[in-house]
């Protein structure tokens, strides 16, 4: 059963519309294995080295229903994914979603 707490959300590759992260930033991580973050949030985009600067290779876009938007993201090859966003609200729903 999922909690009351977790907010609906559409993610990059379920929005209508596109997910804006531009200038968001990081609020915090998860420690969910990347099975998890699938599970939950789909597939996540794969960025090619030749078209970023190569500090990630995977992220998610996501748009809760309360408007906020995080990111979650693969820096540096860092084990941990990390949670970006543009207020800490983000992360409290990337932690829900979770069950964290």
């Amino acid at each position: 059963m999922i909690s009351p707490n977790v907010l609906s959300y559409v993610t990059h590759a379920t929005a209508s519309r596109r997910i804006v992260t531009a200038y968001s930033g990081r609020l915090g991580q998860v420690d969910a294995p990347l099975e998890k973050l699938i599970e939950v949030f789909g597939d996540p985009m794969y960025i090619d080295e030749n078209e970023s600067d190569g500090k990630t290779t995977m992220e998610w876009h996501i748009r809760f229903s309360d408007g906020s938007v995080a990111t979650i993201y693969d820096y540096k090859r860092d084990p941990i994914f990390h949670v970006g966003g543009f207020k800490q609200a983000a992360l409290a729903n990337v932690l829900a979603a979770l069950g964290e």
